[in-house]
């Protein structure tokens, strides 16, 4: 019989053996507070709680999002080396007046006319790369779709080269693994590409794309080269990551049951709806990105000490049966669809309309297009290695009958 301990480790690796649903909703029956170890050798608390309790927590003050707080905490565990990039001075990882400051910035660049303007050339992208399927075997619908769309929108978007899409897509899945060899060269890597990307774009004078605008921003108030870096990384790694995983994911959860897929092939007023349903039972997002506690904190009647390194969990507190009915249930016909995926509060994920779009449009046009798929091979898929992200690594579906 697994122990608290055991469920909470495999909570952060990836759930590698178990059903990471079970595992979720078990831990968080079991208690919101429990104490796991990242593969770095880092010890964390894992908050696995209901909805509301979640929500809270995702806006609370005293849940610090500072860079330099978490790393001088990560520090004072394992000593002195170097973090990777995604702990930099983004907006994520920012607390007021910082986190003001930076949001306003990139808000003001990446606007919602700016994201509307998207759709056609999204649209576009999700038809080419459904032409260039080969159906007559098995598709690999991660990589022919669900990566390949996100990472190019992005890309576009910030004026990256077409022929870097595939190193971005790359180094960020070694971003998001939890081996200090892989990550750290790769954030190394990544920040020399920026680097040089965004001198370039300042040479040419390039204020069209989102990464010449941030460049330019403000006359008395712009971001620092290092805040323009790790702000370009947040846009590049979350702007396709979490993409990348609710598409597979959807596509997954509706094929795994051939009459949910037949149904939105039939209603493509029905996409919307499986969306934010995956959203709520499967979510692109294991864990919302890292916070310290900077007092002990009462979660429930447990306490979080002060200093803690958290791990906010998102899938047992969408599939809350306090606030869902049927929670383990993946219901195409809820009235309303209950999670915290894109974050609460001031750290509401910016580009949840952006990924809602790519979803949508990717979604709508597969399930017109291949009306008939069904998944090739009945081995359940392989999942992200990573204590943050939760998306497949490969899914087969043969497209036609």
């Amino acid at each position: 019989m697994l122990t608290n301990e055991d469920l909470a480790q495999a909570v952060i690796t990836g759930h590698r053996g178990h059903q990471h649903h079970d595992v979720e909703d078990t831990l968080r029956g079991h208690g919101p507070v429990h104490q796991a170890l990242l593969p770095s050798g880092l010890r964390i608390s894992v908050i696995t709680a209901g909805y509301e309790r979640t929500r809270a927590l995702l806006a609370d003050p005293a849940l610090s999002k500072d860079s330099d707080r978490l790393a001088a905490i990560i520090r004072a565990q394992l000593g002195p080396g170097e973090l990777t990039a995604m702990h930099g001075p983004s907006m994520l990882m920012s607390d007021p007046p910082r986190h003001t400051r930076l949001r306003h910035l990139v808000s003001a660049a990446f606007t919602p006319h700016r994201v509307a303007e998207l759709r056609p050339r999204i649209e576009r992208i999700t038809r080419d790369l459904l032409d260039a399927a080969d159906t007559s075997r098995p598709v690999d619908l991660v990589r022919a779709i669900a990566y390949s769309l996100p990472i190019t929108v992005i890309c576009e978007l910030l004026g990256a080269p077409a022929a870097d899409h595939h190193q971005l897509r790359e180094w960020t899945e070694q971003l998001m693994g939890d081996d200090e060899t892989v990550t750290v060269p790769a954030s190394q890597a990544m920040t020399g590409y920026l680097h040089d990307l965004i001198t370039d774009t300042r040479r040419r004078g390039d204020t069209t794309g989102l990464l010449g605008a941030l460049a330019a921003t403000g006359t008395t108030d712009r971001l620092t080269p290092d805040e323009l870096i790790a702000m370009a990384m947040l846009l590049i790694v979350a702007g396709h990551e979490t993409t990348t995983n609710l598409i597979g994911n959807t596509v997954y959860a509706l094929l795994t049951e051939p009459a949910r897929w037949q149904a939105v092939s039939e209603r493509p007023e029905l996409v919307p709806a499986a969306i934010e349903e995956t959203l709520r039972w499967d979510p692109p997002v294991r864990h919302a990105t890292h916070r310290t506690s900077t007092r002990p904190i009462d979660v429930d009647g447990q306490t979080l000490p002060a200093d803690e390194v958290v791990l906010i969990n998102l899938g047992a507190a969408g599939r809350d049966p306090a606030t869902t009915p049927h929670a383990h249930t993946y219901d195409l016909h809820r009235s309303s669809s209950t999670h915290t995926s894109f974050g609460h509060g001031i750290h509401f994920c910016l580009g949840a309309p952006l990924a809602r779009m790519e979803a949508e449009i990717s979604l709508t046009q597969l399930t017109t297009r291949w009306p008939h798929a069904r998944l090739a091979t009945a081995n359940p898929p392989g999942r992200t290695d990573s204590a943050i992200m939760n998306g497949l690594t490969k899914l087969l579906i043969t497209a036609r009958c």
